[in-house]
C-alpha cells in the first residue's frame, strides 16, 4: 500500500519530460514578454523625475533671486522715502524760514548744489527700484511657469507608477511561476534547469522589495508643493507687477505710498514662500529619480538574467 501512495505522488510531480520542457519555455516566455516591458516605464519615470528636479530646482533659484530682488527693492525704497523727507521738509519752509536757512549757509551755491545733488540721487534710486520690481517680476512669472511645468510631470510620473506598480506585480507573479518549475527541474533531477532557472529567481528577487507606495508618496508631494508654487508664484508676479506699476509709483498721496509698501512686502513674501515650495518639490523629486534609478537597476539585473 505504502508503495502504491509513493508512486502516486511520484507521477504527480514528475511530468513527462515533453510537457515539461513544454512548460518552462512556455514561462520563461511569458516571464520575458510581463518583465521586459517594465523597463519602458521605469526609464520614463526616471527621466522625467530628472527632468523635473533640474525645472524645480530652477525655480527655487528663480525664487531666491525674485526674493533677494526684492530685499534690495525694498532697501532703496527707504532711502528714496528718507530722501523724499529731506526734500518735502525744504520744500514746506515757509519763505521766512528758508531765507533764515540760506543765511546759515556760508555758501548759497553749495546749498543749491545739495538740493539737486539730492534730487539726482532719487532719481538715480527711483530708477534702480523700477528695474529691480521688474525684475522681480520676471524672475517670479518664470517661478510660476517652472511650478506649471512640475506640477504636470508629477501629474503624468504617477500614471506611470501605476503602471509600473501593476506590471511588477505580473512579473512577480511569472516569477513565482518559474520558482515552481525550479522546484519540479530538482525533483526531476534536471540540475541545469534547476540552476539556471534559480539564477532568474536570484536576480528579479529585487522586485519585491521595490516600494512603490513610497515612490508615490514622494511624488504625491512634490506634486502638491508644485501646485501651493502657482499659487504663491502667481501671486507674487501679479502684485509685483502693480506695484511697480507707474499709477501706483507715480502717486504722491500717503494712501499711495502705503499701498505702494504692501503690495511689495506681499511679493516678497510671495517669493520666500515659492522659494520654500520649489525646494522641497526639488527635493522630493530628486528623492523619486533616485528610487527611479534603483527600479531600473532591479529590473536591468531581471533582464539580464532572462535574456540569458
Amino acid at each position: 500500500m505504502q508503495k502504491t501512495i509513493c508512486m502516486l505522488i511520484a507521477s504527480a510531480l514528475i511530468f513527462p519530460l515533453q510537457s515539461f520542457a513544454n512548460d518552462l519555455n512556455a514561462a520563461l516566455e511569458n516571464a520575458k514578454s510581463i518583465c521586459l516591458k517594465i523597463s519602458t516605464s521605469a526609464q520614463d519615470l526616471k527621466q522625467k523625475s530628472a527632468i523635473n528636479t533640474a525645472i524645480t530646482g530652477a525655480g527655487t533659484i528663480t525664487a531666491g533671486a525674485a526674493l533677494y530682488t526684492g530685499i534690495r527693492k525694498a532697501d532703496i525704497d527707504k532711502q528714496v522715502q528718507k530722501l523724499d523727507e529731506k526734500l518735502n521738509a525744504i520744500d514746506n519752509l515757509s519763505n521766512e524760514d528758508f531765507i533764515n536757512l540760506l543765511q546759515e549757509m556760508a555758501n548759497i551755491e553749495d546749498a543749491i548744489n545739495d538740493y539737486q545733488s539730492i534730487c539726482t540721487r532719487k532719481k538715480e534710486l527711483t530708477e534702480q527700484s523700477k528695474n529691480l520690481g521688474n525684475i522681480r517680476t520676471g524672475l517670479m512669472a518664470t517661478n510660476t511657469a517652472t511650478a506649471i511645468a512640475g506640477t504636470a510631470i508629477s501629474a503624468t510620473n504617477k500614471n506611470t507608477i501605476n503602471d509600473i506598480k501593476t506590471d511588477i506585480e505580473q512579473c512577480i507573479e511569472a516569477i513565482n511561476q518559474l520558482n515552481f518549475i525550479s522546484v519540479q527541474a530538482k525533483i526531476s533531477q534536471d540540475i541545469e534547469t534547476h540552476n539556471k532557472l534559480n539564477k532568474i529567481i536570484t536576480a528579479c528577487s529585487d522586485l519585491e522589495r521595490i516600494n512603490l507606495e513610497k515612490t508615490e508618496k514622494h511624488n504625491k508631494t512634490s506634486m502638491i508643493t508644485s501646485a501651493i508654487n502657482i499659487g504663491t508664484g502667481t501671486l507674487g508676479t501679479i502684485t509685483s507687477a502693480v506695484a511697480n506699476s507707474n499709477k501706483i509709483r507715480n502717486g504722491n498721496s500717503d494712501k499711495n505710498q502705503e499701498t505702494e509698501k504692501n503690495l511689495n512686502t506681499t511679493a516678497n513674501i510671495s517669493a520666500g514662500l515659492s522659494t520654500v515650495a520649489s525646494g522641497i518639490s526639488t527635493v522630493f523629486n530628486a528623492t523619486t529619480n533616485k528610487q527611479a534609478k534603483e527600479i531600473n537597476q532591479a529590473i536591468s539585473n531581471c533582464q539580464e538574467a532572462l535574456n540569458q
